[in-house]
């Protein structure tokens, strides 16, 4: 068993005063639960720095040999300010052409070293624009106002094909429109229960959906009505 948690130094402070005291090693090793290998050690270190030398050492290693050397730092600085639009990759790249044969670190251990000496000026994140047309979500205000639509997520029938159901629903009254099982989401078939639902409802002012692939109709394939929600109400057999 090692050294007592609660007091170590304490521990080790009584080993050593009973070794000065003339008491046997091996008979101090077993009292105190440990090695005569760490007892020895332990002795040495209290004859040669006195009390210091009980305390933990540190674990810091003296030389590390992935330090980069300071012949190397100044290589790679010199060639960062020699190209200043050129990133860890391009310098080292260019450096072993130069000079091949040199090991040269990594480009991450190099952009930490541009980093340290203000070599690289972090950049900030790009901010995507908004998509063209996108608008505050319009709030239902009448039946046949607000059309919702999704698939609600596919499940696999006895058969062992799966099954993609697209339901549509009105968005003030929670009437729902349609709801179709299809072999595929994709955007023919979804077209296809779209076109059933105007004929049978009239077209809506606005269709919101989640403007996944099989929704997201642009360019020359969206929904244009060819009349207005009110003359569709009324002729359905007139609604696109």
């Amino acid at each position: 068993m090692p050294w007592k948690e609660s007091c170590r130094l304490m521990e080790r402070t009584k080993f050593v005063l009973r070794l000065e005291e003339g008491e046997r090693m091996v008979d101090l090793c077993r009292e105190f639960g440990i090695s005569r290998k760490t007892g020895y050690k332990l002795w040495e270190r209290y004859k040669r720095f006195g009390g210091v030398g009980l305390f933990d050492e540190s674990r810091k290693p003296l030389r590390s040999p992935q330090r980069m050397s300071t012949e190397m730092q100044e290589l790679l600085l010199g060639g960062r300010k020699l190209h200043p639009t050129w990133g860890p990759k391009k310098v080292k790249a260019w450096l072993a052409a130069k000079q091949p044969g040199l090991k040269l670190p990594a480009p991450s251990s190099i952009g930490d070293l541009f980093k340290r000496h203000g070599l690289v000026t972090r950049r900030k994140r790009a901010r995507f624009p908004a998509p063209y047309g996108v608008t505050p979500l319009e709030q239902a205000t009448a039946a046949n106002h607000v059309w919702c639509a999704d698939f609600k997520g596919q499940f696999r029938l006895g058969n062992g094909k799966y099954c993609y159901p697209l339901t549509i629903t009105d968005r003030f009254s929670r009437l729902l429109l349609a709801c179709e099982g299809l072999e595929r989401a994709v955007t023919e078939s979804s077209l296809a229960v779209f076109e059933m639902a105007f004929r049978q409802y009239g077209l809506p002012s606005v269709i919101r959906t989640d403007n996944g692939p099989p929704l997201r109709l642009a360019g020359s394939r969206r929904l244009e009505p060819a009349v207005s929600p009110v003359d569709a109400s009324r002729d359905p057999a007139r609604a696109h």
